[in-house]
């Protein structure tokens, strides 16, 4: 059983242009997947306007947590990055977002099933238009 944290986070710059979203996806052993969109602690946030956590998660054996950062820059583009995490605490994957193209960028692409689920649950499936996960460097 390994205990995580992350931080949470849905903030924007004053003007609106810029804004950055962090959340926590767990899938659990038993096929229940849960959204932490909130934490137990509050932290200041990465711009002015918005709301900032601290979230902990417990993971038991056969749990993945997916952990989702995204930030929304001039003419709307978005980038950012999704780690997956096994139930021991190890990032096991990494897959960065930009121009529209998801591509791996370290780990083992046996955990991209996880990416391209949590892009659906968050509503980016229709965004996102290329995977690309022949890219990661092989740890091991």
């Amino acid at each position: 059983m390994a205990r995580l944290s992350f931080r949470v986070e849905a903030t924007k710059s004053r003007s609106g242009v810029h804004a950055e979203r962090r959340l926590v996806i767990v899938f659990r052993g038993n096929g229940r997947v849960e959204r932490i969109l909130t934490g137990e602690d509050r932290v200041r946030g990465t711009y002015s306007r918005g709301s900032s956590w601290t979230a902990h998660i417990d993971l038991e054996p056969g749990d993945v947590a997916v952990y989702v950062r995204l930030v929304r820059g001039l003419r709307g583009r978005i980038g950012g990055y999704i780690e997956v995490y096994d139930h021991e605490g190890n990032m096991v994957f990494r897959a960065v977002i930009r121009r529209r193209k998801t591509r791996a960028s370290k780990g083992d692409p046996r955990y991209s099933s996880y990416v391209e689920k949590a892009i659906e649950m968050i509503g980016l499936g229709d965004f996102i238009r290329k995977y690309n996960w022949s890219t990661a460097p092989r740890r091991g």
